[in-house]
């Protein structure tokens, strides 16, 4: 038995750190229609962080947020929506049912591990993808844990979701993740081994070169624009993923309109974070075919605030003759 001094200790730490710089089952066989509602040449990709903690933590409006998130990222129509910080029971028994006449999912996303005392969180490091194509595979790849991690980035469990789908025209893979929060070296230098960790696996699995890959997720890194701007270091995170593992941002310059950390657009977002754009898709193309970028842009600000993060919306051609842009 956990004694209650133990127990409050934890619930503290987790509250500390979750307050800081925000830096399978089978599938559902009732959606077999849903692969003919997507618009056959578009690709429409969603980031959104949730902010779905396991614990209550003042000004969250957990209650109220875990309403209208399921109805405004339906409304969204978005072909694959990969979410973090889905860690929160109540979140999940809240969303899952409210989706699965619209899109395919395939791990068990109704798991939950204990934390202490009644305090529980899910089983896939917070993650969830959701699609209107069939999820044909898909496995949680755990992050190890390094000297010096916080407690409620342990406790988080943190990794990424590795999935396969199955779109009109091809196979394509999706990795879901949500990389080590904060603004510190020493955070960086987490969220690097972090990413190696994910390029050894990629490496060992051999996805086929024909079939695309793209990568979503709060990925806690400062874009290029924004560290220019703030005169801040430039990311070695970024430069591991778009030089060394071959990624492309979906945009290279951003304006105002699009990070998705800043209190002047979104209430949720804290005090202290400043204007930043933690939230990616990249993507990676085989070398028979050819991607045209065709909108970036973020969603659920100003009154459609959900989250402490603003989702990062994308939109792709596949398979287009012209060159990318």
């Amino acid at each position: 038995m956990l004694s209650a001094t133990f127990v409050k200790t934890i619930i503290i730490s987790i509250l500390i750190g979750f307050c800081a710089l925000p830096f399978g089952s089978a599938e559902n066989t009732s959606t077999i229609n849903r692969i003919n509602d997507s618009q056959p040449d578009n690709l429409h990709l969603i980031s959104f962080n949730a902010w779905a903690l396991p614990i209550w933590i003042p000004k969250s409006e957990q209650i109220k947020r875990f309403k209208k998130i399921p109805s405004q990222l339906l409304e969204t129509q978005a072909d694959i929506i990969c979410i973090q910080e889905a860690f929160s029971k109540r979140f999940r028994k809240r969303l899952l049912p409210a989706i699965e006449a619209e899109y395919h999912t395939y791990s068990d996303y109704r798991c939950n591990r204990g934390i202490a005392g009644p305090i529980v969180k899910d089983c896939n490091g917070g993650l969830i993808t959701l699609s209107k194509y069939p999820i044909v595979n898909e496995l949680f790849y755990q992050y190890p844990t390094f000297d010096g991690m916080r407690i409620e980035e342990r406790i988080g469990e943190k990794g990424f979701l590795l999935s396969t789908l199955i779109t009109p025209k091809d196979t394509i893979h999706i990795i879901n993740t949500h990389l080590y929060a904060g603004p510190n070296s020493s955070d960086e230098r987490i969220r690097l081994y972090q990413i190696q960790h994910m390029d050894s696996i990629l490496r060992a699995i051999k996805l086929p070169q024909d079939q695309n890959i793209y990568l979503l997720g709060d990925l806690n890194i400062q874009h290029p624009s924004v560290a220019q701007r703030n005169k801040l270091q430039h990311s070695k995170v970024y430069s591991f993923i778009t030089e060394k593992m071959n990624f492309n941002d979906s945009i290279e310059e951003l304006n105002e309109d699009l990070l998705t950390i800043d209190k002047s657009q979104n209430k949720y977002c804290g005090d202290k974070n400043g204007t930043q754009k933690l939230d990616y898709c990249m993507y990676r193309t085989s070398e028979y075919m050819s991607d045209k970028l065709i909108e970036n842009k973020t969603l659920f600000k100003g009154d459609q605030s959900i989250s402490d993060h603003m989702a990062w919306s994308v939109t792709i051609t596949e398979n287009s003759s012209v060159a990318l842009k």
